[in-house]
């Protein structure tokens, strides 16, 4: 608050800060979640959040090592979901989303670790077609040829 003189602007003080509660439920972002544990280049993912208060529209963005990244989507409704397109070309590595209010970015969360590896995802497509004795000219969507990779790099119990 800044008091002022009626006769001369030169007189004046600003106070400390002053926090006004009207009762309202302060706006957080909680508990982001993610579907998928390794994304792609290209793949759309499913990111959901919780939200209290105040948080009409959100951003959501990429964070490597903590640092910004990339922008997925920019003042979205918040509508507590949101099926995002990953870019192409990123950096392998563990990433994490971050859902920020537009209206105060100090109010925002992040998800957990999500690894964005395109490599990952053509060695999969690689493995799944050999075990399966195909030809590599041959295409079976990318979700089958995971399974298989991954249920033959998993120990089966008898």
């Amino acid at each position: 608050v800044r008091v002022e003189s009626t006769a001369t602007d030169a007189v004046h003080a600003l106070s400390g800060v002053v926090k006004v509660d009207i009762g309202a439920t302060p706006p957080a972002i909680t508990d982001i979640r993610l579907l998928q544990s390794i994304w792609h280049g290209g793949s759309s993912q499913r990111v959901t959040w919780e939200t209290q208060g105040d948080v009409p529209q959100v951003h959501i963005s990429l964070m490597l090592d903590d640092r910004y990244s990339q922008n997925l989507e920019i003042a979205i409704a918040n509508t507590g979901s949101c099926l995002v397109t990953v870019p192409r070309g990123m950096v392998p590595g563990s990433y994490r989303v971050r859902v920020e209010s537009t209206a105060a970015d100090a109010v925002h969360a992040l998800s957990g670790g999500v690894q964005i590896d395109d490599e990952h995802r053509e060695r999969c497509l690689k493995y799944g077609t050999l075990l399966l004795g195909l030809p590599p000219r041959y295409k079976l969507p990318y979700a089958i040829l995971r399974k298989v990779a991954v249920l033959a790099a998993t120990p089966q119990s008898e």
